[in-house]
């Protein structure tokens, strides 16, 4: 199964190359190690951070993955 890459609209990048993503695996086996993340990515918008301490005591892979994340969100719902 073939993706369009949502950066490039299938126009080639360097994310993806040739403008789209090839899936040959389950994609639920592909984004089984994102849920956790994902669960503390909802929490933690909502005020609620994963520990104790606030945003300056995440790390710095983890605020990295939000604005990621949100970027994509943004992308996606926009994408209409």
């Amino acid at each position: 199964m073939e993706i369009q890459c949502s950066e490039c609209k299938g126009m080639g990048c360097e994310a993806c190359e040739y403008g789209s993503w090839s899936v040959s695996e389950c994609p639920q086996a592909m984004v089984r190690d994102l849920v956790a993340p994902l669960k503390a990515m909802e929490l933690f918008l909502q005020g609620i951070p994963p520990i104790t301490g606030g945003l300056l005591d995440q790390s710095a892979e983890f605020v990295d993955f939000v604005n990621s994340m949100q970027h994509e969100d943004a992308l996606v719902l926009n994408d209409d």
